[in-house]
């Protein structure tokens, strides 16, 4: 992404933080708590929310600009 000169890394990786942050907090739940419906809910909701709108979406303004880079060269 620097490569690129992608106008939004600071926001991007900043969203891949919050992601993994909330990730291995689902984890320590887990193994601390025990599996429950609410932790798989929590965790499959994440999962589907990274895969819908962060991959989807954010991760496809990547592409754009990498597009729009190769097309001024």
């Amino acid at each position: 992404m620097e490569e690129i000169d992608f106008p939004e890394l600071a926001e991007h990786r900043k969203t891949h933080a919050n992601f993994v942050k909330a990730v291995l907090e689902l984890e320590e739940t887990i193994k601390t708590k025990g599996v429950s419906v609410l932790s798989t809910i929590k965790l499959n909701r994440t999962l589907t929310d990274w895969l819908l709108n962060h991959i989807n979406k954010c991760d496809k303004l990547i592409g754009e600009c990498m597009a729009t880079r190769e097309r001024a060269v």
